[in-house]
């Protein structure tokens, strides 16, 4: 079964977008963060995340 990582809202808690832990580079959940923050007009302080 494969394990996610998902980034949420924390203003709204809404499921923003989610990505494999199998495969993730270092960085890559601080980069993910950094461009779902500009996409949805955030802060990247704003998005959270969880390991499902």
């Amino acid at each position: 079964m494969k394990e996610w990582i998902i980034f949420y809202n924390k203003n709204t808690d809404e499921e923003l977008s989610r990505i494999t832990i199998e495969g993730t580079f270092p960085d890559e959940i601080q980069s993910t963060k950094e461009l779902l923050a500009l996409d949805q007009g955030l802060k990247t302080t704003d998005i959270y995340t969880l390991t499902k």
